[in-house]
């Protein structure tokens, strides 16, 4: 063992090794201060040249220019899409000023970068530096990490005793097609590549999905001047207050040239086809008999949906269908460096799957929005009692939140909405 677990003296120094540096990696790293410098050896590993993840949106799609796949899916325009009140951090309040709870990517992303800044988190992290391979050493009870630096194209292979996955999952998209498709004369993409709305001014815009993403692109078509949108889902209408020129159906059955057939019998003619079916839980980095499977679930196959069953030096951050967002990823961070500490006991692997069937099980039982918010609402606050790290319970609001989405209301008002509840502001680690 690296830690007598009762009073944590360290017999050596523990390596540990997180990969990205979005939210998840940076959080994981100012946990990580709680701990004296001399006990540790940590490395934060980002294949761009600064921090961000997923915000650090560079206005490309595709393949970057070092031939790998552009991380972020965010783009132009693109807001929060929920309130940022739900996402201040109790040890760092909002240091902007804005007229609305729902601001641009660009404010969030510098507020990211900031946080970084005060607390010397840029330290730890080596930028452009791509993780190609991850395995591990059941005799040596390590893992071995292979890295590629970017600049000089240069391998090097790293042994920690901890890995942490912060990569998220919104990078690889979920493709899926219908018959037809190949007769289709425009376009067809998947909202990783939406990039910019102006594109689709004056055109007939076919959005399949009609979760968060496709009820942004939706709007934000619209709001660019596309003639008209059609937003098709797989279970269920998302509501009845789309504003003019945008519709809402079932499924497609079949594509015909440009013509469109939905499962109502109904058709309809486009020029662009927009694919918002999430993202798959894909980490080639990883070996097979690592690699987390899961799909965008509240709660994945992981224990305190954190800890790979498995193998519990290996830990997953953000996994799960986020309702919120920073506050949880802050809290998961703080539950990894207890983890490591000792101070949180981890159960054998049979209880361990015990007690991710009973989330699973929970979950299947639910059956509205506002139990999904309560289910994650329950579990910050168990990570919160847990780490004994401060509450960030924002339910009352983002049920106000969602009362107010239900509405007819003009979708610009709905943007120009602010609350004044936010999380409460603390000493810590000064």
């Amino acid at each position: 063992n690296l830690i007598n677990r009762d009073s944590f003296e360290m017999k050596l120094k523990i390596k540990v090794c997180i990969i990205g540096a979005g939210p998840a990696g940076l959080f994981s790293l100012r946990a990580f201060q709680k701990l004296p410098s001399d006990q540790l050896e940590i490395m934060c590993f980002e294949r761009y040249d600064q921090v961000g993840g997923m915000w650090n949106f560079q206005g490309k799609s595709g393949i970057d220019d070092d031939g790998l796949p552009v991380h972020s899916s965010m783009y132009y325009d693109l807001e929060l899409n929920g309130p940022m009140e739900v996402n201040e951090l109790p040890d760092f309040p909002f240091n902007f000023k804005s007229d609305t709870s729902f601001p641009k990517r660009e404010v969030f992303f510098q507020y990211i970068k900031d946080y970084a800044d005060a607390f010397n988190l840029c330290d730890k992290i080596l930028f452009q530096k791509w993780v190609e391979n991850i395995s591990y050493k059941p005799s040596e009870k390590n893992f071995h990490v292979l890295v590629r630096d970017l600049k000089r194209n240069h391998l090097r292979s790293y042994i920690f005793d901890y890995v942490i996955v912060a990569t998220g999952h919104f990078n690889y998209p979920n493709i899926v097609s219908y018959p037809g498709q190949e007769t289709f004369p425009g376009p067809i993409l998947h909202a990783k590549e939406f990039m910019c709305a102006s594109r689709y001014s004056g055109k007939r815009v076919l959005v399949i999905g009609n979760q968060n993403s496709g009820e942004d692109v939706a709007l934000k078509c619209i709001e660019n001047g596309s003639t008209y949108v059609t937003v098709c889902y797989r279970s269920k209408r998302k509501h009845n207050t789309w504003p003019a020129n945008i519709d809402e159906r079932p499924l497609l059955t079949k594509i015909d040239q440009s013509t469109v057939y939905f499962s109502d019998g109904s058709k309809r003619e486009f020029d662009v086809i927009i694919y918002c079916t999430g993202y798959l839980s894909y980490y080639p980095f990883l070996e097979n008999n690592l690699a987390l499977k899961t799909r965008n679930v509240l709660a994945p196959p992981l224990y305190d949906q954190i800890v790979f069953p498995s193998n519990t030096q290996l830990f997953y951050l953000g996994m799960q269908n986020l309702v919120y967002t920073t506050t949880l990823l802050w809290l998961q961070g703080h539950y990894v460096v207890d983890v490591i500490r000792g101070l949180i006991k981890l159960p054998s692997e049979k209880l361990m799957w015990s007690n991710i069937r009973r989330s699973q099980e929970k979950e299947k039982c639910i059956k509205s929005g506002l139990e999904r918010l309560v289910f994650q609402t329950d579990y910050i606050n168990y990570l919160a009692d847990t780490t004994g790290m401060p509450r960030c319970d924002q339910l009352a609001l983002l049920i106000k939140w969602f009362e107010i989405r239900k509405k007819p209301v003009n979708y610009q008002r709905r943007r120009e909405i602010q609350f004044a509840q936010k999380c409460n502001e603390i000493e810590y680690l000064t």
